[in-house]
């Protein structure tokens, strides 16, 4: 007796679901869906399970899990939010019979349970300005609760740049950049990685590998250094000399000083396997003030300060080599629509 084939569903954590079923092509529809328990097993009591909706995409055939993969990536990246990616590298299971799941499309109920729902062919994409640019506090964990739960930005803030896009039209796109821009496409999935590596690290963590990644990626974006038109000649040997800019007087014209700290972190982590955990620090601070008492307190919060520094130039880098690569995806957007 032949085995019944039940329809099933990938799952895709968002901050942020269609309006209505949203067709991608080709009966691979995307729906929102009640989230459950069984969905995040296996996961750290630390992954955040606030979400009231998930996304559903649907098996229709073998290319599904090609298009699932794209569309992680692509998502997590239009998103800017790595638990997207984070969730789709680590759920046990990634896909869910259709028995199990509770698919939602009642704009009564996403107004009623503050589920962020949009219009997918008026997709908004945004960038923020970092907490240090806009000198705001850090957020506490439930003010990033609430901001996953609304998709606004906390305080209000201004984004500093935006665009709306036909999510279909950008998701195509961003799959023919595969064989069309193969080094646009390589780099907007690195920086999703790197991007997402907090997330999911725990057994062993380098902050030092985050930066270099970053880094490798914005200075791809910077493109090669200007060479001077002239060549100049080595008086020994004869031999011709192409020469001009440096690389380091490249990304400083381009990006100005900020990154030029990060740019030695690049290269010491990609040259000598260079080790720095942030998380460790910290915790080694706060043990330290807990023995120590006062007599250390001046020392350790200069510590503290240095990490803090190099927090905020990670988090200022994170968003300009997403800004970059924003800007080089819808130029070729614009280009094609």
């Amino acid at each position: 007796m032949e085995t019944q084939y039940e329809p099933q569903h990938y799952l895709i954590l968002s901050p942020a679901v269609p309006l209505m079923p949203y067709n991608l092509g080709n009966r691979h529809i995307l729906r929102a869906t009640v989230p459950s328990e069984y969905m995040f097993q296996g996961f750290a009591p630390c992954i955040p399970h606030g979400y009231l909706a998930i996304l559903g995409l649907p098996y229709v055939n073998l290319n599904s899990y090609s298009i699932y993969r794209d569309l992680i990536m692509f998502h997590s990246f239009v998103c800017d939010d790595p638990e997207t990616y984070e969730f789709g590298e680590r759920a046990w299971t990634k896909t869910i019979v259709n028995t199990k799941l509770e698919f939602i499309c009642s704009p009564e109920y996403f107004h009623r349970n503050a589920i962020p729902a949009v219009d997918f062919d008026k997709f908004p994409i945004t960038v923020y300005p970092t907490s240090k640019e806009t000198s705001e506090e850090p957020l506490t964990v439930e003010q990033e609760r609430r901001l996953r739960e609304t998709g606004m930005c906390w305080g209000q803030i201004a984004p500093e740049f935006s665009r709306v896009v036909n999510y279909k039209k950008a998701f195509r796109l961003f799959r023919a950049l595969r064989s069309k821009k193969t080094s646009l496409f390589n780099q907007i999935c690195l920086y999703v990685f790197s991007a997402s590596i907090a997330e999911f690290r725990e057994l062993y963590r380098n902050d030092h590998g985050t930066i270099a990644f970053l880094m490798a990626i914005l200075e791809a974006l910077a493109g090669a250094p200007p060479v001077c038109k002239s060549v100049a000649k080595c008086d020994e040997c004869g031999r011709k000399i192409p020469h001009g800019t440096s690389i380091e007087n490249h990304l400083l014209n381009k990006y100005g000083a900020s990154f030029m700290h990060l740019r030695k972190i690049r290269h010491k982590f990609f040259h000598q396997g260079d080790y720095f955990n942030i998380a460790d620090v910290l915790f080694d601070i706060y043990d330290r003030r807990r023995i120590g008492g006062k007599s250390l307190e001046a020392g350790l919060r200069t510590e503290e300060k240095i990490i803090s520094d190099l927090t905020d130039e990670i988090e200022l880098l994170q968003k300009v080599v997403r800004r970059s690569l924003l800007e080089a995806f819808l130029a070729e957007y614009d280009l094609t629509h």
